[in-house]
């Protein structure tokens, strides 16, 4: 049986967890018509024997209201009460694989008014998703920009933000491509449509700084701690034009929900071999050791659930 499509599903809406058909909002929300809405990704990995691990749960959650700052919205939940109701939630579903978690903090006035002041409100949805494996794709870079940070701030997630994302993605998928890279208005390399980018040259980690518009990305900080503690490779944040990733000997993705993948060609150019490089795979198996609680020294990163 497809669990997505159980009747069995819950979601926290209203203050408690409901059956995911209840949580419902008007068409006349502000969040859904002028995209003001915090949110998160998050997964919560299943370890076997109705267990799982929610993976840095806490930065999750500081980010998740960090975000609401930006969007000037009054979170009318506190860092413990959104870690509860995500524990709650996942348990309740409690969906025997991988669990992509969405908490959502929103404008919830209803009716016209763009900057009309707005109570918020707080919802989590969750849905079971398959075991991220690494996957070889190609990268087309997209026509569109990425938002600058002048002009809307990116250190967190806002559903009004990722119109970017999906316009850039739509676009190569347009032109025949598969996934959608992106670059600032300066012709700097950005990050790909949703996930966090990185090139390998010399045996060292290239990705783009945060001042340039990229996302904070939660497996992006991950895996700079990855590398310098445990892997001893360099990790460098600076910018970098296209020119410099079509010589890379490697170049991979990464985030919550794709895990970690590698692009073997961008615009059509090969990169390195044309196959996943020995840096990227060895990124991927600590990453999987790490989400699936088997690495020592990463205790304070997982957050291990047990169904009673």
């Amino acid at each position: 049986m497809d669990i997505s499509m159980s009747n069995n599903v819950f979601a926290f809406f209203g203050g408690k967890i409901v059956p995911e058909e209840r949580a419902k909002v008007s068409i006349k929300t502000h969040a859904l018509n002028y995209g003001t809405c915090a949110f998160e990704g998050m997964k919560a990995f299943y370890l076997g024997k109705g267990r799982w691990n929610l993976y840095r749960l806490d930065d999750h959650v500081s980010r998740l209201l960090r975000t609401c700052e930006v969007l000037h919205i009054e979170s009318p939940v506190s860092h413990d009460e959104v870690s509860s109701a995500v524990i709650r939630l996942v348990l309740r579903n409690a969906f025997p694989k991988d669990t992509y978690v969405r908490p959502m903090i929103y404008c919830s006035h209803e009716g016209i008014g763009l900057a009309k002041w707005s109570a918020a409100k707080f919802a989590i949805f969750c849905q079971p998703v398959r075991n991220n494996r690494l996957r070889e794709l190609n990268a087309t870079f997209s026509r569109v920009v990425r938002i600058p940070p002048a002009a809307v701030p990116s250190v967190g997630k806002i559903t009004g933000m990722y119109v970017n994302s999906y316009i850039a993605q739509r676009e190569v998928v347009a032109r025949g491509g598969q996934i959608a890279l992106m670059k600032d208005i300066n012709g700097h390399v950005t990050e790909a449509f949703g996930m966090n980018l990185y090139m390998v040259k010399k045996g060292r980690c290239i990705t783009s700084p945060l001042s340039i518009g990229v996302l904070d990305g939660i497996t992006r900080r991950s895996i700079i701690e990855f590398c310098k503690r445990d892997l001893g490779i360099k990790v460098d944040e600076k910018l970098y034009t296209p020119r410099s990733l079509y010589t890379a000997d490697e170049v991979f993705l990464c985030g919550t929900g794709a895990g970690i993948n590698a692009i073997v060609s961008v615009d059509g150019r090969q990169i390195g071999s044309g196959k996943c490089g020995s840096v990227t795979s060895r990124l991927s198996r600590f990453y999987r050791s790490v989400t699936r609680a088997k690495q020592g020294g990463y205790e304070k990163w997982c957050n291990i659930i047990t169904r009673s």
